[in-house]
């Protein structure tokens, strides 16, 4: 399922990302929980994809010692017809603030810096890359549930 989402709905998440408290240091401790995609989409040129809406997943959960697991699911719709599930199974670390994450499945998840940020209780990672030409944005939160863009 393809929609077109403004640009300035993207600009107005990372906004909201970066204006939450970003600029305390946490380690693995404080990161422990388990997170789930508020936001996880692709978008190619003025095309947006919503991986949620289009029955995709993506959890991770963080254990105090450095460990993850969860699993990553893409739908067949998105995936050639062929139901992608990802085992997120690894480990985490921090540098300079920002989440990286090392497992055993090639997946985009192990190529992204996620920022860390709090917003009241809920905490969150969030990363975005390009890859060839779609960019994929990934909000995962911890503890309650931010905006989500359609």
């Amino acid at each position: 399922m393809r929609a077109s989402v403004p640009r300035c709905l993207l600009v107005l998440l990372v906004s909201l990302v970066l204006g939450c408290n970003s600029g305390s240091v946490f380690g693995p401790s404080a990161l422990a929980g388990t997170y789930g995609a508020s936001t996880f989409n692709l978008v190619h040129g003025v095309d947006t994809t919503d991986v949620l809406t289009a029955g995709g997943s993506l959890v991770m959960v963080l254990a105090p010692t450095g460990a993850t697991s969860g699993t990553l699911t893409l739908p067949a719709s998105l995936n050639g017809g062929t139901v992608f599930v990802a085992d997120m199974a690894g480990t985490f670390s921090i540098t300079d603030g920002k989440v990286h994450f090392a497992q055993g499945a090639d997946t985009f998840v192990r190529d992204l810096a996620f920022t860390v940020a709090t917003a009241g209780s809920v905490m969150i990672l969030a990363g975005s890359a390009t890859f060839s030409d779609t960019t994929v944005n990934v909000v995962l939160t911890r503890g309650g549930v931010l905006l989500r863009l359609r």
